[in-house]
């Protein structure tokens, strides 16, 4: 009697199944879980940037492989780990030439060696911060956010950390000395155009989203998305984030219509920053997704900030110019070595690692 082949054939499936989705875990480990899990050491770049660096359009272009694709990240050509550049005051070649003028906001800061930080403030030579924190009622909600009213002496005490891992708020405001932060645009999964320290980290064809621009003089300004089409990518400009939306039209007030973002225009919690002119800028961060405490000081739940009263507090603060950045899970703020924006944490889930962040910090202090 002739015996069937079925039982090997069954097993040599078997074998095969197994040995496909042994290695269909291990592509999976180590092309995607292995990378968000575990961040690669030395990849954290404090002011600069990941990869090619250029300063126009033209030789942005040179950096993108032609087979990449919107959302992919350029690959990495260079391991920068430097500080932003900085606008330092010249210095008198003779004794004959004028003294040089004071900083427009010297009343601001301490005097040279001399430093203050409590709690809400922080005072330097270089720096001035003041935090305030603040319950109010909105349109059918209570909202609580945390108000950063920055100054600084140079542009350069305002840079990044960003990094192409992800990792906790707090380990990359201690590695880069900052005194103050906010979480950025999650650049590596976002920005389809993101300069850092002067540095272009990645330039697409085009994008949905508003950008901001800081420019190496310290002005701010944002552009609509359509823009990007023929946007140069100059040396005069020191950052670029591409999340948004703008919140603030041309003078000033506050929008009441937000484009591609309307999504994500409920309630939620925010991370934003705002300009009122060179070296004066302001960080607004909202708290939610928890219960709070109201001006009664009663417990109410808080689920964030509307988009559109983001937009009101910023024309309310005076700001020129304001951009809405990576909210959600992923708004942090950090003061004076803690997050004072709640790691938001469920029941069995770990706070939200994140890709970047905008620090004030003193210059050189990045450990």
């Amino acid at each position: 009697m002739k015996r069937s082949n079925a039982p090997r054939i069954a097993a040599l499936v078997l074998i095969d199944a197994v040995i496909f989705a042994a290695c269909l875990l291990s592509f999976a480990w180590f092309h995607h879980a292995k990378r968000m899990l575990a961040p690669a050491d030395g990849d954290i770049v404090i002011g600069g940037g990941i990869g090619p660096a250029a300063v126009d359009s033209e030789s942005a272009s040179d950096n993108i492989p032609d087979d990449t694709e919107a959302g992919d990240p350029i690959p990495d050509d260079t391991d920068s780990s430097t500080l932003p550049p900085v606008e330092t005051e010249p210095e008198t070649e003779a004794e004959t030439e004028p003294p040089v003028p004071q900083h427009k906001f010297e009343s601001m800061f301490a005097a040279e060696g001399e430093f203050f930080a409590d709690e809400t403030s922080y005072k330097s030579h270089d720096i001035s911060i003041e935090m305030e924190e603040i319950t109010r009622e909105f349109n059918g909600y209570t909202a609580k956010y945390l108000v950063f009213d920055v100054y600084v002496r140079n542009v350069g005490n305002l840079y990044t950390v960003n990094s192409k891992s992800r990792y906790d708020m707090t380990e990359l405001c201690e590695a880069g000395g900052a005194i103050a932060a906010i979480s950025g645009d999650f650049w590596y999964q976002n920005a389809h155009i993101a300069v850092r320290g002067g540095e272009l980290l990645r330039r697409y064809d085009s994008t949905e989203n508003d950008f901001l621009v800081m420019y190496t003089d310290g002005r701010m300004e944002t552009f609509a998305p359509e823009a990007l089409d023929t946007f140069d990518v100059t040396s005069d400009i020191y950052q670029i984030w591409n999340f948004g939306p703008s919140l603030l039209d041309e003078e000033g007030h506050a929008k009441k219509s937000f484009g591609a973002k309307n999504d994500i225009a409920g309630v939620n919690p925010r991370s934003s920053i705002g300009y009122y002119e060179p070296y004066h800028y302001c960080f607004v961060v909202a708290d939610g997704r928890r219960h709070i405490r109201d001006e009664d000081g009663d417990r109410v739940y808080s689920g964030g900030v509307k988009m559109r009263d983001l937009a009101l507090i910023y024309e309310e603060l005076g700001c020129v110019c304001a951009y809405n950045l990576d909210g959600g899970n992923s708004a942090y703020a950090y003061f004076n070595g803690e997050i004072v924006r709640q790691q938001y944490v469920d029941e069995g889930k770990s706070p939200r690692k994140i890709y970047d962040i905008i620090c004030i910090g003193e210059i050189g202090a990045a450990g």
